[in-house]
């Protein structure tokens, strides 16, 4: 009996916010089956794919992050020199981030996850230009995991 296969999409909902997975790895474990995929190696991917969308993030993607750095809401506020009340606004969705803020943040992140000076720059020129879709309009990231090598 073969208990490994892959599903060829899959809304996976488990950091707070759906994201299409294309070509899932699944195991069956206890007869169920599950995501089998490295998950350090899969939120760092979530997490760079956050830092160069075209749309604004939203507050439970902005949850993501905090959790991933494990910053507090005061020390998220600190990194981005905002105020307390400010990070709750985003995460509750009361308000959006601005537009410069959001950028620092995204270009915080990359710097975290060490891409490449090529790019950073690319990254950095990119985001520096575009001016972000305020509404999300319900896209799903998509994330075709047959293009990652762990």
């Amino acid at each position: 009996m073969n208990n490994e296969k892959k599903k060829k999409t899959l809304i996976y909902k488990n950091l707070g916010f759906p994201i299409r997975l294309i070509n899932a790895p699944m195991r069956k474990v206890y007869g169920q089956w599950v995501f089998d995929f490295s998950m350090g190696v899969f939120q760092e991917i979530v997490l760079q794919m956050l830092a160069t969308k075209s749309v604004q993030l939203n507050g439970p993607e902005l949850m993501f992050i905090i959790n991933y750095f494990e910053f507090s809401y005061r020390q998220f506020a600190k990194l981005l020199g905002v105020s307390h009340g400010a990070v709750m606004k985003w995460v509750n969705e009361t308000s959006k981030m601005n537009i410069h803020t959001e950028v620092s943040l995204r270009l915080y992140i990359l710097n975290h996850l060490k891409v490449s000076d090529k790019e950073f720059r690319n990254y950095y020129l990119e985001l520096s230009r575009q001016n972000f879709h305020r509404e999300d309009a319900g896209e799903l990231l998509d994330l075709d995991l047959d293009q990652i090598t762990c």
